[in-house]
């Protein structure tokens, strides 16, 4: 009784349906298991659509509440709205709460478990939380009472908890499973330095002659002349990616030739001062093909994998007149901030009079271009018990 008579074309094809569950329908979701009114159930649902992608609430309640009578047309009091916010923060990590220092603060009473450590945190973050955040601990020492021990354990239980109150919920994450693939190799055999390209044979085309001549010797002239102009295409792509490939092999070798210390330790203090101009003028070519062949390219050495735009550093001279990379200084700013001592951090004017011991001059501005560059804080921020 069954004739299979269709085929897989017949069928007919629905896309999956994507449902997204953010933090604000749990919290709504929540909410209805309260013990809230009508009314107080509409003005929560409102607090929550207004929290932003983090779960703070930026409106003041003035506001909501003018927001609220407005919208709605139903009178509420900045006491009802209040009332209900409270009950908001309950839910999760100071959901809606105003600010960093709300957040906190109610995660703190959250915690079952309540000490001295709580409690003092409690009072650090409520009564002192310009002086905790310029970390002018002596200050809260004197204001509160307490030790700078007291003050230390409490830091701690402070750095525990979320800064988010909603940890990261509502955020897509793009998981990535892509290893870099180096274009060159740098390889030390012997007594030599050696780069090449990585796998330049596997690079290598050509045109298929056996097809080629039969499809040149075609009766049909139209044929013949197509054929004939996508094998000049084919020829001149060739010869393209052997001129690049010529290229390449130019450019690490004269890479190689100019960072030869830095390449046989892979130390940084050995790095040359070097612009892309150096590399230009050696090989006779144009600054912008060896921009482009190092743009974004990677090297395999025998201390790991490095991006080629790293060896490129401007000079700075040295009192004695030698010059030394940018890059070495950049470390050895970090180094200096490394083993300062951390209750007392070096300020950026103190790092400069320690690298003028060492014979390099720079500003101040200078350094704290450098110390940006590299994500570190200012001093007073570095700062810690």
């Amino acid at each position: 009784m069954q004739a299979n008579n269709y085929s897989a074309d017949d069928e007919l094809y629905s896309a999956p349906i994507t449902v997204e569950y953010t933090f604000r329908d749990e919290a709504k979701e929540q909410v209805h298991y309260l013990n809230f009114s009508e009314k107080e159930l509409m003005i929560a649902e409102f607090i929550v659509d207004m929290l932003d992608d983090t779960g703070f609430l930026r409106r003041e309640i003035a506001d909501l509440t003018d927001d609220i009578s407005f919208g709605f047309n139903v009178f509420v009091t900045e006491e009802e709205v209040a009332t209900v916010k409270k009950v908001i923060n309950q839910l999760e990590n100071g959901l809606a709460a105003f600010d960093l220092r709300e957040c906190l603060c109610l995660q703190l009473q959250e915690l079952r478990k309540r000490g001295k450590d709580v409690e003092i945190a409690h009072k650090i973050l409520s009564e002192c939380y310009h002086q905790f955040s310029e970390r002018e601990f002596e200050k809260i020492a004197a204001k509160l009472n307490i030790t700078q021990s007291d003050i230390k354990a409490a830091i701690a239980l402070i750095a525990t908890l979320s800064p988010s109150p909603i940890r990261g919920k509502n955020s897509s994450t793009v998981v990535t499973n892509h290893s870099i693939i180096p274009d060159y190799i740098v390889d030390i055999i012997g007594e030599q330095v050696i780069g090449q390209l990585n796998n330049p044979r596997s690079r290598n085309f050509g045109v298929n002659e056996y097809y080629a001549n039969s499809l040149s010797n075609h009766k049909d002239r139209q044929t013949r002349s197509y054929v004939g102009n996508k094998i000049k295409s084919a020829m001149w792509f060739i010869d393209a990616i052997q001129q690049r490939q010529q290229t390449m092999t130019k450019v690490i070798e004269t890479l190689v030739y100019l960072q030869e210390p830095y390449f046989r330790t892979g130390k940084v203090e050995n790095l040359r001062p070097m612009i892309l101009k150096n590399v230009a003028d050696l090989i006779g070519m144009e600054i912008s093909t060896v921009s482009r062949v190092t743009s974004k390219k990677y090297a395999q050495t025998p201390f790991g994998i490095i991006n080629l735009k790293d060896l490129f550093t401007d000079s700075i001279t040295n009192e004695d007149g030698t010059e030394i990379s940018n890059r070495r200084v950049k470390e050895m700013v970090k180094n200096i901030i490394d083993t300062e001592d951390k209750l007392h951090p070096l300020t950026d004017t103190q790092i400069k009079s320690v690298l003028e011991e060492d014979g390099i001059s720079l500003s101040r501005r200078t350094i704290t271009k450098y110390r940006e560059a590299m994500s570190i804080d200012a001093s007073k921020y570095r700062r810690v018990l």
